[in-house]
């Protein structure tokens, strides 16, 4: 795996000539225009965060970028299938949400730490 390989998703958002013809996010193939307008948004909403940090994990690990985040990517697909964006879900949901977010989003940015192998 090569943490060289790592992109943010305003990175992947500029660049769609590098993108996949389609790619699966939660049990779900997300077309190009899809892709596109996750990566654009910009929102305080936590499931939106979520959704757009998520998209750039993806094509990051479609690239071939470290793997050690696939736990992270598991539980934030499984957020999200229990959430619709713009939804206002429970606190606790948004709150896993905003931390999930916050988690790929450091690891889009090359900010991540590294996982042990146990």
């Amino acid at each position: 795996d090569d943490d060289g390989l790592i992109h943010d998703a305003d990175w992947w958002r500029q660049r769609p000539e590098v993108w996949p013809g389609s790619l699966r996010i939660a049990n779900e193939t997300w077309s190009r225009k899809r892709l596109s307008e996750a990566l654009g948004a910009v929102s305080t909403d936590p499931v939106v965060r979520l959704l757009r940090e998520l998209v750039a994990v993806r094509l990051n690990l479609e690239a071939g970028a470290a793997r050690w985040i696939l736990s992270e990517v598991l539980r934030a697909e499984r957020l999200i299938a229990r959430l619709a964006v713009g939804d206002q879900g429970s606190g606790e949901l948004e709150r896993r949400a905003a931390a999930l977010a916050a988690e790929l989003e450091a690891y889009n940015a090359g900010r991540g730490l590294r996982r042990q192998q146990r």
